[in-house]
């Protein structure tokens, strides 16, 4: 009798692990794309709420993997929104947390690659918001990004990182827009060979838009303005591109022509 309470008592516990796991899974996906969703919308409350997801995922999963690296990634990205926000606290807690989160990927095998890239991108907004410390932070991105290739030669993102650095970066500390151009052209290539039903696959669309601003800061205007519009046909909600970038570009078009009298 003992004997079938405890079959009974093991096939009850092993069908509540799997109902977790697949849980876990589901929400996983949910996490991924609601991280999309709120790059796209350019939404600081949107990014707050996926952020709140990942942490109820590692409240219940502390040792998932893409909960954590999805946590890196949304923090990364809240990072890139909140640049203008005076609330250093707001910026220093988002800071301190998605580099501890790639920080517990360095050695994960799944993960390793693509967390030194966000964890770069983290150190890459860190320098907007802690000059004096430019020198440092700029060797760590340039490490990250290294061991980065490394383990996954040709990522996208590693590639459109690079850009971003190389495009923001003042040319007396090496900064480049040609080199930028180059980098951003390169990550977009890659990215259109990448398998999008991944996990991990975003980078495309920022590849357009990035790339756009490179063509805007070079004056290649029309190639800027081609290239903004080709992304809004992927993704016609990519309000960063269709509320800031676009229009700021046609203004500049608008100006240039008016000085030369057109």
């Amino acid at each position: 009798m003992n004997y079938l309470k405890n079959i009974f008592l093991f096939i009850v516990l092993t069908t509540c692990l799997m109902a977790q796991t697949v849980g876990i899974e589901a929400k996983i996906a949910e996490l991924a794309k609601k991280s999309n969703d709120a790059y796209f919308s350019f939404s600081k409350e949107s990014f707050a709420e996926v952020w709140s997801l990942s942490e109820r995922i590692l409240s219940v999963a502390p040792d998932n993997e893409d909960a954590k690296y999805f946590a890196a990634l949304t923090g990364y990205r809240l990072l890139n929104i909140g640049l203008n926000s005076k609330d250093k606290a707001f910026l220093t807690s988002y800071y301190d947390k998605s580099r501890e989160y790639c920080d517990a990927l360095m050695e994960s095998e799944k993960y390793g690659a693509e967390a030194r890239v966000v964890k770069a991108g983290v150190y890459m907004m860190k320098i907007a918001t802690a000059m004096m410390e430019a020198p440092v932070l700029t060797v760590r991105i340039h490490n990250n990004l290294d061991e980065a290739d490394q383990m996954d030669k040709g990522n996208s993102r590693s590639l459109l990182v690079r850009g971003i650095m190389a495009l923001n970066t003042p040319e007396m500390f090496g900064g480049s827009a040609e080199q930028a151009e180059k980098l951003f052209e390169a990550a977009l290539e890659n990215s259109k060979k990448e398998d999008k039903s991944k996990l991990v696959s975003w980078g495309l669309e920022e590849s357009y838009a990035w790339l756009g601003r490179a063509y805007t800061e070079l004056g290649k205007y029309d190639s800027a303005k081609k290239t903004y519009k080709e992304v809004l046909e992927i993704k016609p909600d990519f309000n960063w591109v269709s509320y800031k970038l676009l229009p700021s570009l046609e203004k500049r078009i608008k100006k240039v022509a008016e000085e030369k009298g057109l």
